[in-house]
This record gives structure tokens, sequence and C-alpha cells, in this order.
């Protein structure tokens, strides 16, 4: 749901507005001889605004979150009494400022996806230890992803979803799955072709795939498309040419394992990539996954080749492999891009100077802020990709 960001802003800056005339008096001396005590209305309004600040997704959410912060944060700062010394206490009643409207909380609306678990930090954690075995650091591996071990499924050949809300679970899908209704759930199931473009096409808006396994069976194909927005939560795909495509709507890929990328060695080269965006990609989220590119002349782990891309979050991830691990070329100058808490291997990059370290390749400015990344073989900080 999209807020009436206009209209928050008019009420907010109303109701503070009085808060900081008020509290601007009494500081430069025009009010009563004792400071106001802070109203907790006012601090309950400071505590919003941070909220608001924590969940905003664009930069307009941003800035107005941060203005919001600043304007209860002046007017906290004014109100607060500030003890100096003096003989005799002074008998001045202490003046009750008369506060506006309280502006109601307003939420940012959720990102389409659940918290993701907590990145892990290089404190303590042996160097190497993450790779080849990530489930030793809590990344997503073969246990934590696709059906349960030992789930009994019902075999099942392609099909289009065409009844929107559907829930299909517990499916051993032999051909291409094309879903053109609403909201449709695929669960604890796997699917497996080498015939598609895509194994599974998501068409319409709402898709989640939960706990499946998607393989394109070592074949130049695709194995997920997300055109009108979904979520892909502890999948695992493998055996194909590109692993989660994202077009302009966006999506979730989050606590999932890709690896195993094809690999035509000795025929034409393949342009593999772990994660696609198309051209336009907006709100997009690669939380806590692993991410794998070992064809030997795999394109990156995370790829956007066309500008236009923005509000994209890769966080708490561990990767290795492509050309360049991240490549943005493609991407323009916008700022809108965060890599931040990944824990990056070496391992199957092919360039960077020395080779090997090619973690990331030049956008333009894309990208906001590469906080928190570290490399997996010697635990060092990378402070710039």
């Amino acid at each position: 749901m999209k807020i009436n960001r206009a209209g928050a802003a008019a009420a907010g800056a109303a109701g503070l507005a009085v808060v900081v005339a008020f509290s601007l008096a009494f500081s430069s001396g025009a009010g009563a001889a004792v400071a106001p005590s802070v109203p907790q209305r006012l601090t309950d309004q400071l505590a919003n605004c941070q909220d608001m600040q924590r969940q905003a997704q664009t930069t307009e959410e941003r800035a107005w979150a941060r203005n919001c912060v600043n304007l209860a944060t002046r007017a906290i700062k004014a109100l607060t009494p500030t003890t100096s010394p003096s003989a005799t206490p002074s008998a001045t009643a202490t003046a009750t400022p008369t506060v506006g409207p309280t502006v109601p909380p307003t939420t940012i609306p959720p990102t389409p996806s659940p918290t993701p678990t907590p990145t892990p930090t290089p404190t303590g954690v042996p160097a190497g230890a993450c790779l080849p075995h990530p489930g030793a650091c809590g990344f997503p591996d073969d246990s934590t992803t696709g059906p349960p071990a030992g789930l009994a499924l019902t075999a099942s050949a392609g099909f289009t979803a065409s009844t929107p809300g559907r829930v299909y679970e517990g499916l051993a899908i032999s051909g291409c799955v094309s879903v053109e209704a609403a909201n449709v759930t695929i669960r604890n199931s796997t699917i497996k072709s080498s015939g598609c473009a895509w194994v599974v096409a998501g068409r319409a808006p709402g898709l989640v795939l939960d706990h499946v396994t998607v393989s394109c069976l070592n074949s130049p194909n695709k194995a997920v498309v997300v055109q009108q927005g979904g979520v892909l939560t502890a999948v695992r795909l493998f055996g194909c040419e590109d692993g989660a495509w994202f077009d302009p709507a966006g999506g979730t890929i989050q606590n999932s394992y890709i690896n195993g990328m094809f690999d035509n060695s000795g025929g034409t080269q393949q342009h593999t990539d772990v994660v696609q965006l198309a051209a336009g990609a907006q709100h997009v989220r690669v939380l806590h996954n692993t991410l794998i590119n070992d064809d030997q002349s795999g394109s990156s782990v995370l790829t956007d080749d066309t500008p236009g891309s923005a509000d994209v979050v890769m966080d708490g991830n561990l990767t290795a492999g492509g050309g360049y691990s991240i490549r943005f070329p493609g991407s323009g100058t916008a700022p809108d891009f965060y890599i931040t808490n990944n824990r990056m291997s070496p391992t199957y990059v092919q360039y960077g100077n020395p080779a090997g370290t090619g973690f990331l390749q030049g956008c333009g400015g894309c990208v906001t802020s590469t906080a928190g990344n570290f490399r997996d073989d010697t635990l060092t900080p990378i402070s710039v990709l």
C-alpha cells in the first residue's frame, strides 16, 4: 500500500512547528526563567520519526524521515532544562507549553519479505570456514533449502497456474510452470526441466516460491523469472544459465541457495548470472543467501547490465564467483544501491587486481553504501568494492 507522503509531511510539519517555535522562544530568553520539561508527545513523535527513518526504502522517504527527526530533535533540545549553579532555588512556576495536535504515527509500507536472518560477523569465525561449507556459518545450503528431506512428493507434469490464490504443495513437477494468476504459492516441491526458456515463469503479481527446488538439468535455460513482483524463500536453484531474474516490478529472494551453474566447458561460453535485474528493476531485495557462480566463464553473482534500476538491497549474503561478483555497469549514477554486510569469497572470481579480487565492476556512482562487507578467506574488511 502506498501512503500519501505529502499529507504525512504536512501533518508532521504543522505538529512540530508549534513545538519548535515555542522551544526557540524559551532558548532565546523570551519565555519564563525556567525551561519547560519535554512533553511526552514530542518524545513519542521523535520515536515515530526514527522508526520511519529505519524503514524508509526510497530517496524521498529517507529525506522526509530525516527532516522529521531533525525537527523533533531540535524541539527536544530546546525544551531540555539546563542545570546552572544558583544560590537560591527560583520560586517561579515552570511554564507549560501549548503543543499542537499530535501527529499520528505513520508506518512506512513494509518490504515484501520477512526480516532476514541476522548476518554472520567475522568475529571469532575461522578463515575459510564458510566455503565450501556454507551451513557451517549459518548460511543456506542443501539442508535448509528446497523441500524437507524425506518428504513424499506426488509426481506431476508441468502446468499453467490460472486460479488466483491457489497453493500447490508437495509436488515433483517434470516440465515448465507458468504462473498467470495472482498470489499463487508453490511450496515444498521440485520443478525440473531442460526444455523451458524459464522453468518457472511468474507472470502475475504475488508469486511465492517457498522451499522449492528448481533445476534446468544443466541446460542453457533460466530457473525463475519474477515479472510482476514476488518472494522466493529457501529456494534451491541449480543447473541453469541464470538463477533468479527480476523484472521492473522487483521482488525478494532470501535464505536461498544457488550454485551449480550451467557450464558448457569446451563449447560456446554462457553468460551465467546467479541473480539478474532487468532494465528499470525497482525494490529488489537479495537477503541472506548463498550465491555461487561456479561456471568457469561465469559473468556474475548479481548483475544489472542496463540503466534505470533503483532501490536495490543486497545484504548478508555469502558470495563467490563470476568475472566480477557484482556488476552494475549499466545502472547509471543514481546512488540507490546498498551492498552491505556480505561475506565475499575470491573463489571462482576471474578478474580484479590482483586477480581474484574483482568483487565489484564500477557503476558510475550508483552504490550508496558498501558497509560491513568482508572477505571469506581472510576476514579482511572490504571497504571499497
